[in-house]
Parts: C-alpha cells; structure tokens; sequence
C-alpha cells in the first residue's frame, strides 16, 4: 500500500497546474449506462438481442431516447427501428466507433504536439464506449434521400492519409546522466528502434499511396513524422544529430537538420504530389554521420501522407476526406469499387453528421455529400456490410449501470482512499478503521480505479488521468481541503525501461497488466505526480 501525506501547498499547485474539465461532463447521473469495449475502427451494430442479454431494459425505451457516448462526447447513431421508435427482434443500432489512440495521452504533457506516437496509446488498444438513454434531445445521423447526381459535376478527387506508427520500444524523451523525469517530456512514448547513425544510416519506409490524383488543381501533399533523437555524445562539428528526410523516386528533401542533445523532431512539410508513386511511395529517414559525434542515436515513432487520390478503390471499407464543392451545395463522388458490397456510407461534418444513400449505377458507386456547415473538410466512412462489427457483450457500469457522483458526497476533509474493487474486502477493513477515533476519525472517501477511468479517464483502462482529474474533481468541490490520498494496491509503470525491450510492461504483457492495480504516473513512476 501507498501512501501520500497531502500538505494544503501540495493540493494547491495541483489545482492551479492541472485546472482543466474533469472528463466526467458528458455524465448525467440520473442516467444508467452500460459499458462496451472496442479495439478497432470501424461500423458497429447493437442488436436488441445484445441488449436484453446485458439487462438492458430495452422494452420500455423509445428508440429515439437511446445514446452512446465515447471519447467524452455523444456519438450520432442511425437507429433502425421500421419506423415503430422501438427495438425489436431485428432491430438495431448503428455507429461509428474508433479504437483508442494517443487522443487522451496527450493531456499528459505540456503541449498535446509534444505526445511522441499520436497513434499508440500509453495504456491500451481498447477504449470503452457507453450505451444510456435519456429524457432529453439525442444525437443521430442526417438521413439524407438525395440521388439526383446529375444536377451535380462530380469532384476529381478525395483526400487520403496513410499512416505508420512504430511502438516496439518506449522512449523516456529528454534526459540529463541518463535519468528522466516523472512528469511527460516531449517525444516521451512508444517508437521503433534505436539507431546509431554516426557512420550513417538509412530507413526506407513504404508509404502505401494507391490512385494519386495529380490533374488539375491537384493540392499539394502533407507529410507529417515524429523521431527522437536518444543521445548526446561528444563531437566535433556543429551538433551531435543530423536528421533527414527524403521522399520518393528522386528523393526530394522535406527536412534537414543538425542539432544537439535529448529531443523530439517534428517535421510537418507540404510538397508537391509530383513527387508521389501510384501504388507505394518511399520514404527515407536518414541519420547522416557527418558532425564527428561519437554515437548519433536516433528512433522514429509516427509518419504520415496526406495526399488526393482518384475515387476507385480495391478495398471493401474506406475512409477519406471530402472537400467542400464550395459553389455547388454539395459534393457529387462516383467511385470505382468493385469490391464494395451493400455499403453503407457516413460523413462527418463539424455541426451535422449524415447518412448518404449510395447507388450502383453501371458499376459506379455515386453520393452526394452536402457542404459542411463551416465549409470545412468532411470525414466519409463507406463501409460494406461484411464489415460491420457486432457488439455482443455489454455490461453495466459498476454492476448497477451507475457513475458513482462525488459532488453528492461529503467531501470536507476527505481522506481519499485510492483503490482497485480486487481488493474491495481489506479496504472496506481499513475504511472502516480510519472511520474510527482509533483511526483518526475521518471522513474517507471511497474512489474505485474501474469507476475512475471510466467517468474521469475518457473510457481508457488504467489512464492515470482518471485518478487525476477524480482527485482533482474532490479537491475543488470541497471547502476543507483533503487531508490524504492512501492509495492501496500495486502499481507498476505501464512503459518498459527507456531503450529496452518491452516485454516486462503492463502495455505489452497482459500478466503484468493484470497485476497492474493502481497504476502510477509516468517513467520512472512517482505516485506523487499523480
């Protein structure tokens, strides 16, 4: 068991620092909720089978007063009821769901831009995903009907991004005597090898860039990375790195740079699409061993390409990027996709998310996606049924389907006992005794790992944040300030060694996971920045 003894300075500087929205906003705790793992991206399906089997009382609640909410928002559903607002046998609800990512992570740090891999999370694959209903409004998609394509010029092009991350190794980011800081650095989190380029060194990454669109009004492509540099030898020239970036046939430079010490390079470089293959593109992460340093370690986590490509695709799901038709209401696509099968498409607006009838005619696939309301990019998911995914188990919040509310408790002078329900038994034992004068007489405070990352921790398993920003949430609506955190069980730190193997870490090895109750913050683990 741990413990931190809270002076009244301590709690102070964590609330000025880490001021910020609890995470929990999106709760109404009048509501039930049930809860739903999901570890990949896609189209998704609750059937009213799945739901009577979780005790989901489906029966006595209209269609249209059902939610799902994810990443700290409500989701926009398509429910399909046959026009009786009820689910039945058949029936079900349908979304979009995304796996977990760096999205929550980079609260961790002193700018979101300083996260090392956007798209490999410190915790874990999965985020949870809550269904509830309410009395209130809902969130649904825009069935659109619209099928008159010939009123409309079809776009020469969409936006895609192909995306490679490397997390076989985590990486503490800035170091002094080969020590790092509890708190997150910059460049801090899961990346690739470590190479020592001080005799040079070369990677080539294939970039998968199928149908590049180079025609009229072609934008130019972006191309987006992340490396660390893991070093700081001695050396004779004018730094002890030398990082470049090339790509494609003939090599184009997108970055080029010699500069010292512990870092993160962040390269975020327009050109042209010229310079891009159909099919695959090559790019080049290069340590250039001319600056006489003696050791010029370098590791890569994060790349992206963004680029417009031709609407025909070999893949039965996409996901890419609608521009605005600015003078026209809306954007007419005619895709080539034979493999698609009974799709079904969604586009994401910033203030309205639709529903697009898409219709095969003589072989091409054609939609309209109308304008945005800012006039902004719009995200579009085409999926084909074979693709959808099916949530079959969902289970209730905390066994009952409730959050439990820390603003109806009293929380003056609370003694805040941190712990994982595995150990429920003892720490009813010790609640109960520090209850008593023999104890201290204390007002404890009872706040469960699973409930914290679930309504402060954005539905992320074990996120540190939820302890945090819970913690944080008790600290400022109560009057008398806490007197202790007592935190009980064990935590061991989610990330391996810097520059090690990872096989020992709770991320990678699910036995250690498990055994990963309370978990601490950061590399090395200080129970006191949490």
């Amino acid at each position: 068991m741990r413990i931190l003894l809270s002076l009244l300075s301590f709690f102070i500087t964590l609330s000025v620092v880490w001021a910020q929205p609890y995470g929990n906003e999106w709760i109404d705790y009048n509501q039930k909720y049930y809860k739903f793992g999901v570890a990949e991206d896609g189209i998704y399906r609750i059937s009213y089978q799945a739901l009577l089997s979780a005790g989901v009382p489906i029966n006595t609640i209209a269609a249209n007063k059902l939610q799902i909410f994810g990443k700290q928002r409500e989701l926009p559903l398509y429910i399909n009821d046959n026009g009786d607002n009820a689910i039945n046998v058949g029936d079900y609800i349908e979304f979009y769901a995304e796996k977990n990512d760096g999205w929550l992570d980079s609260t961790l740090y002193d700018a979101p831009n300083d996260i090392g891999n956007p798209a490999y999370s410190l915790y874990s694959d999965t985020l949870y995903y809550f269904l509830s209903w309410t009395t209130g409004p809902t969130k649904r998609f825009l069935v659109e009907t619209d099928a008159n394509f010939s009123d409309y010029s079809p776009t020469s092009y969409v936006l895609d991004q192909s995306m490679i991350n490397y997390n076989s190794r985590y990486y503490g980011g800035y170091s002094a005597y080969s020590s790092y800081s509890s708190y997150f650095s910059s460049g801090e989190g899961w990346g690739g090898s470590n190479y020592n380029g001080a005799s040079n060194y070369s990677l080539t990454i294939p970039v998968s860039t199928p149908e590049v669109y180079t025609g009229s009004g072609a934008p130019n492509a972006v191309f987006h990375a992340k490396s660390n540099a893991n070093s700081n030898a001695s050396y004779s020239g004018t730094g002890n790195h030398h990082i470049r970036w090339e790509i494609g046939s003939n090599n184009f430079v997108l970055h080029d740079e010699v500069f010292s010490g512990y870092r993160q390079t962040v390269v975020d470089q327009t050109f042209s699409v010229n310079e891009l293959s159909n099919g695959t593109t090559n790019a080049y992460f290069k340590i250039i061993g001319d600056q006489g340093a003696a050791t010029d370690f370098q590791s890569l986590s994060y790349l992206s390409v963004k680029y417009p490509r031709m609407l025909s695709t070999t893949e039965t799901t996409v996901e890419w990027e609608v521009l605005s038709a600015g003078s026209q209401a809306k954007t007419r696509l005619d895709i080539t996709a034979n493999n698609f099968s009974n799709p079904t498409a969604y586009v994401f607006g910033n203030v309205i998310s639709r529903k697009l009838p898409l219709v095969n005619i003589g072989g091409t696939w054609q939609a309209l996606v109308p304008n945005s309301v800012s006039g902004a990019n719009q995200k579009l998911i085409i999926a084909s049924s074979s693709d959808s995914k099916q949530i079959n188990v969902l289970e209730a919040v905390n066994g009952s389907g409730d959050f439990v509310d820390y603003s109806q408790k009293n929380v003056e002078n609370a003694y805040i006992l941190l712990y994982n329900k595995k150990m429920q038994s003892s720490v009813s034992q010790y609640a109960t005794y520090r209850s008593t004068p023999n104890g201290g007489a204390h007002n404890v405070i009872k706040f469960e790992i699973n409930d914290a990352w679930m309504q402060y921790g954005g539905g992320v398993p074990k996120h540190i944040m939820g302890s945090r920003r819970g913690i944080n949430h008790i600290y400022d609506i109560s009057s008398a300030k806490p007197v202790a955190v007592f935190i009980a069980g064990k935590g061991i730190s989610e990330a391996s060694d810097p520059n090690t193997g990872s096989g020992g870490a709770p991320r990678k090895n699910a036995y250690v996971s498990s055994l990963n109750l309370v978990p601490s913050f950061g590399f090395p683990s200080s129970d006191l920045c949490i």
